[in-house]
């Protein structure tokens, strides 16, 4: 049956979309890590304007390849749930541009740094969990390195004009961080309103993949003891021998229940 023009025209901007998406993903890429060392950078140190253009600069390069992938799109409202989260990335540092120039005056001003660091290190997850696809031990702790240096830089922000701030330097900043996302964390407590809604995502973070590094650790070591002919805990290999010898036990049983004689 011969498909319709429709049909045709959907299949091919859905090719052309493909296309476009594998030519731009390694430059997405690096700009997805781009954007939130700039953006950790623009926190560090304020007072380079250069490093606040170029933050710009990148998420007006997101944006246009947003609304690229969405005109080619056949189904636009699909394309949109299926890409929620990205859209709400973009989003968010126009709201905070939005706040600058005043139309949304009575948005505390802290929004505007707290949206750009949230929304940089969204895409960064996203481009790394595209590059690593995700797998296990590795992704989980590159992925915590970035949070942890993103999110000290936001700590540095917000709380270093704080009255009796310890967070006045970015590796004190980064300490105390570090001391969050292991769940260990330390005397100092979040002054300002910002501070604290970046130190509840840092910790809910932290458990999040806790129990996690945890596991994996454990597991580490049990299959190094495993490996250990000392040990009473069996390997891979013993578990598959063992696995083997109740198959071939099991095949035994129904062959003897095959040749029984019939009453």
């Amino acid at each position: 049956m011969a498909s319709t023009p429709a049909a045709q025209q959907h299949e091919e901007r859905w090719a052309l979309l493909v296309r476009i998406e594998e030519f731009l993903n390694g430059p997405l890429t690096v700009l997805g890590f781009a954007w939130v060392c700039v953006v950790v950078a623009t926190f560090v140190w304020p007072a380079q304007t250069w490093l606040q253009t170029l933050s710009l600069a990148i998420w007006c390069a997101f944006v246009a390849d947003f609304v690229i992938r969405f005109i080619l799109a056949p189904h636009k409202l699909g394309y949109l749930r299926a890409n929620v989260l990205l859209v709400a990335s973009l989003l968010l540092p126009a709201l905070a541009m939005l706040r600058v120039v005043g139309v949304l005056a009575l948005v505390p001003a802290w929004q505007a740094p707290l949206l750009r660091l949230i929304s940089s290190v969204h895409r960064s997850m996203r481009v790394l969990g595209g590059t690593m696809q995700r797998r296990g031990l590795p992704y989980v702790l590159v992925l915590t390195a970035l949070v942890t240096v993103a999110g000290a830089a936001g700590m540095l922000r917000f709380e270093s004009r704080a009255p009796g701030s310890d967070l006045t330097t970015y590796p004190a900043a980064l300490w105390w961080t570090a001391m969050v996302m292991t769940t260990l964390g330390s005397d100092y407590f979040p002054h300002t309103a910002p501070g604290r809604i970046l130190c509840l995502l840092l910790a809910i973070f932290a458990f999040s993949v806790f129990g996690y590094i945890t596991a994996a650790i454990s597991s580490y070591f049990i299959n190094r003891d495993a490996g250990d002919q000392r040990s009473d805990i069996p390997d891979a290999n013993q578990l598959r021998a063992l696995l083997e010898e109740v198959r071939a036990l099991r095949a035994e049983v129904r062959s003897l229940g095959g040749n029984q004689p019939r009453s």
